[in-house]
């Protein structure tokens, strides 16, 4: 499960954010998990 969010949730999400010169942090990644759990991993 792990492995899972992080290939297909967390590297995605750091890698658009890095494209905008961002850092992930806890706030923004909690924001966003919703999203995806709903959208795109269900």
């Amino acid at each position: 499960m792990v492995r899972y969010v992080r290939d297909n949730f967390y590297r995605q999400l750091a890698s658009k954010l890095s494209a905008f010169e961002l850092t992930l942090d806890v706030e923004t990644a909690n924001i966003e998990i919703m999203d995806w759990l709903n959208n795109v991993a269900n």
